[in-house]
């Protein structure tokens, strides 16, 4: 391997790829860019990583290979040498409610090891540690359940095997418990307990000298008194107690399974270790409070299931004069709130109906109903922390920070916490190493924007560009060399200045001896690149191919500083969106205008809150105000702090999230023109003659799909020790319907041809309506009319999967409505934000407002106004 200088890709056809030959150099940062969908995913990720995964996983054991899906063999002809291989894409793929924020950096796992090996329990009162409570403290603690006399004396006996252990040559003792008698006899020594001493209860201050005579573990001794007093054990330690109150616990240690929130001794018994617990919502149970009783304001008992509950309902609210007719909000809300989640008379109230479906919740469909009905709130037992209560007031000697509070932190107080902890806590060499390591990833976390976040963050509500960085964090504190790692626009979101910290961390996992391999558009991120790899010259069947590669020796210190000028724009318009200061996540925002009818940018780094106070807080208020409901949820609504005079006919936000997608998702079921196919097939003389339907021509349908691969258009056998074999159906031939439909012919092509060229080439032929023509333009104005229509999504890269999703958006009626764009320049080369920005920005002319939150120098130098968060 030393003598090995570059990564040797020989060969590469996967998706568009044209037998790729590349030499990618080891212990380098390279940077793929070019167009989006030239081939830089597929080469990367569809074939380098894809193949690296199933090669590792291939030369684990059996027993470990068959909780895998093992990825299919890429299109290559060969890769050498094949390293250990990490890979990050641009997607959060977090479904699970009980991972958090702390969890995706690997930060949660390094503080439970540091509080479990220097932590003990505290006073939570006033944060000390606790002293152990003396044994005759205990023991008198004890005595005091059974009122004794103060000449009362006290025997200690232990058993006979254990007693000839400690006296082999005796002396006998004196006395001996008696079981059938229940009391103490004189010496016997048939009896299996034998007196070790006796002492008067007035003499109790001598037990302690008295048993440390004796070599005898606490466990094994027993007590007894007076006649009929039985026999009881002697208590074996006397716990913990703090020295200003009367705090007690059993013990100040625990092991490492006890602190963490995913076994079943550590996670909180009341939230199961999620942090939160669901409960039903008045909000959601009265979705809609504008409207009356009578109109279905109750939206519950608008169900199926609960329908029937309405007549008993209308009755009782009769009696008690409460109207049918006004709107949900103006009731009276105490008396009416009581009427409907106690009942009344014949009607049982909508806590019966809540314990009905708690009660069928076997059933997925009602578990999927009430979770409609229920949001999350902070469990009151363990505040978040998702860890059992009994491990919440451990701390490290020293400081003052408990184990639970460190949870409920921000990462920004976190490291403060780290840093105060460093100058206040003096233990031992592994102790400093151990927090110098938490203190790394704070810091690399810090520089990437994420700041601002709490620990306790969910972490399936963050965007993908947060999760994207949180791994990123882990990434780049990774200890050890000869891996190789491949990055898909970690620049994503980042100013400059962060995408400076972010590429000094690639320097120094580079300089401990690993590769990196960057997919990146960001000229910042090329020109301090080792190595450039640009892929076109176009995309689709244009692309797909290497163009050049080149060696950078003198990196470009600038950048992409120098070449646009980031200065804040301002646009003066008569009618402005007003948005007055508000406080967000402990910090002041200054009031703000956005002009209507023009296209504001808005830039600034990643822990700003920029798109928390845009969609969260303004478009969110500006909804409810229009709309009568939130875009979100409630959280940061402040109806009285947003105010324009402008009346919009909607507002629609286009986030980057890219939608989670499965096998069966394609590009023309996403856009919506294979049903217009379908259409066009079903209409043709053929077609109707044979009785067929436009679902007789999609897979996804029993009517047309072939029965033997079920519309996948292959068979994957599974192979219990070996790689599963994937084969074409033999039935129709890989085109998933069934053979017979699949060659019917329109006259220029089948339909299998269709759905499987370009649809630059198939489109044009069909009479399109209105509606699919606006689709289709804009598909010609994305530039996307390259792809086919039973694409799969899961195929394509970042940028093109990201235009499908705004393609679909954008294809509704848009005229006087807020529009809000995030992060749209993500994926796209320089000439392609170019392209679709000035298609968003014509958007205006229509009477829309636009707001586009997004950091590419090109968008914020095009826009009308600008406003930089910092």
């Amino acid at each position: 391997m030393k003598n090995i200088k570059n990564i040797s890709i020989r060969g590469a056809k996967t998706h568009n790829l044209k037998e790729v030959d590349l030499d990618i150099p080891i212990q380098k940062i390279s940077c793929i860019y070019g167009p989006s969908g030239s081939g830089k995913s597929s080469l990367a990720f569809h074939t380098l990583l894809a193949e690296s995964k199933r090669r590792y996983l291939n030369s684990l054991p059996n027993d470990v290979k068959f909780f895998w899906n093992m990825p299919t063999a890429a299109d290559v002809d060969s890769i050498y040498p094949v390293l250990p291989v990490w890979g990050l894409a641009q997607s959060n793929p977090i479904l699970g409610s009980r991972p958090n924020f702390a969890d995706s950096m690997g930060l949660t796992e390094m503080v439970q090891r540091i509080f479990h090996s220097w932590g003990e329990s505290c006073c939570p009162v006033h944060l000390k540690p606790l002293a152990p409570i003396d044994i005759d403290e205990t023991f008198a603690n004890e005595l005091t359940k059974f009122k004794l006399k103060e000449n009362e004396v006290l025997h200690f006996l232990i058993d006979r095997s254990t007693y000839q252990e400690i006296f082999p040559e005796g002396p006998f003792p004196s006395r001996s418990y008696d079981f059938e008698a229940d009391e103490i006899v004189s010496f016997e020594e048939e009896m299996l307990y034998w007196e070790l001493f006796r002492i008067k209860l007035s003499g109790i201050d001598k037990l302690k000298k008295k048993l440390s005579e004796y070599p005898v573990a606490r466990n094994k001794i027993f007590f007894t008194f007076k006649e009929k007093g039985g026999l009881h054990k002697f208590p074996e330690g006397g716990g913990y107690k703090c020295d200003e109150c009367d705090y007690t616990v059993d013990r100040i240690k625990f092991s490492p399974d006890e602190l963490s929130p995913y076994s079943a001794s550590g996670a909180c018994p009341e939230c199961n270790g999620h942090g939160m617990n669901l409960e039903y919502d008045r909000n959601k149970v009265v979705k809609y409070p504008y409207l009356s009783i009578g109109e279905g304001a109750i939206s519950l008992l608008e169900s199926s299931h609960f329908s029937y509950l309405f007549p008993y309902l209308e009755k009782e609210l009769k009696k008690q004069k409460i109207s049918l007719h006004k709107p949900f909000e103006e009731l009276p809300q105490d008396k009416l709130w009581k009427l409907l989640e106690e009942g009344s008379g014949d009607f049982p109230g909508l806590k019966s109906c809540y314990d009905y479906l708690e009660s069928k919740r076997y059933k997925r469909t009602v578990r999927i109903f009430s979770r409609k009905l229920k949001t999350e709130v902070l469990c009151k037992s363990c505040h978040g922390t998702r860890i059992n209560p009994k491990v919440h007031n451990i701390i490290i000697p020293g400081s003052d920070l408990r184990y639970q509070d460190f949870f409920k932190l921000s990462l920004n107080s976190s490291l403060e916490e780290v840093e105060s902890m460093k100058s206040s806590v003096s233990l031992d060499q592994a102790f400093e190493k151990r927090l110098m390591a938490i203190e790394s990833v704070l810091n690399m976390a810090k520089d990437l924007g994420l700041g601002r976040l709490p620990l306790m963050r969910k972490a399936k509500s963050l965007s993908s560009s947060e999760y994207q960085r949180c791994i990123l964090t882990k990434i780049l504190s990774y200890q050890g060399s000869g891996s190789l790692f491949i990055l898909d626009e970690p620049s994503r979101d980042l100013t400059i200045e962060e995408q400076k910290s972010l590429f000094d961390a690639l320097i120094h996992i580079k300089k401990q001896g690993n590769t990196i391999l960057l997919v990146e558009h960001s000229e910042y991120m090329k020109s301090q690149s080792d190595f450039l790899i640009e892929m076109g010259p176009g995309a689709g069947p244009e692309g797909g191919e290497v163009l050049k590669t080149k060696t950078q020796q003198k990196k470009d210190k600038v950048g992409a500083l120098g070449k646009f000028k980031l200065n804040p724009q301002s646009s003066k318009s008569k009618r402005n969106i007003a948005v007055e200061e508000i406080e967000i996540q402990d910090r002041e925002f200054p009031s703000l205008l956005i002009p209507i009818g023009k296209t504001t940018a808005i830039w600034g780094d990643s822990s700003s809150l920029k798109n928390t106070y845009l969609i969260d807080y303004m478009t969110n208020t500006l909804n409810y105000l229009i709309n009568d409901e939130p875009l979100t949820d409630m959280t940061y609504l402040r109806e009285e702090k947003v105010k324009t005079d402008f009346s919009f006919d909607g507002l629609y936000v286009f986030d980057s999230q890219v939608t989670r997608t499965n096998s069966r998702s394609t590009v023309g079921t996403t856009i919506g023109l294979s049903p217009e196919l379908r259409k066009h097939f079903a209409n043709l003389t053929v077609s109707k003659n044979l009785g067929l339907s436009a679902g007789h021509f999609s897979p996804n349908s029993e009517l047309g799909r072939c029965p033997t691969c079920e519309g996948k258009g292959i068979k994957e056998v599974e192979m219990s020790f070996l790689e599963d074999i994937t084969l074409v159906c033999d039935d129709c031939d890989g085109k998933q319907l069934r053979p017979f439909i699949s060659n019917i012919t329109d006259g220029n092509f089948t339909v299998f041809e269709a759905l499987n060229k370009p649809m630059q080439e198939v489109i044009p032929h069909l009479n399109l309506t209105p509606k699919f023509k606006k689709i289709w333009d804009l598909v010609k104005i994305l530039k996307l009319e390259y792809l086919s229509l039973n694409r799969s999504l899961t195929s394509l890269s970042g940028g093109e999967r990201l235009r499908i999703k705004l393609l679909s958006q954008l294809s509704k009626k848009l005229e006087n409505s807020l529009l809000v764009f995030e992060n749209i320049s993500s994926g796209l080369s320089e000439k392609e934000v170019l392209k679709l920005f000035e298609f968003i920005d014509s958007l205006k002319f229509k009477g829309n407002t636009l707001v586009v939150i997004d950091q590419n120098p090109i968008i914020i130098e095009k826009s009308e106004n600008s406003i930089q968060f910092k």
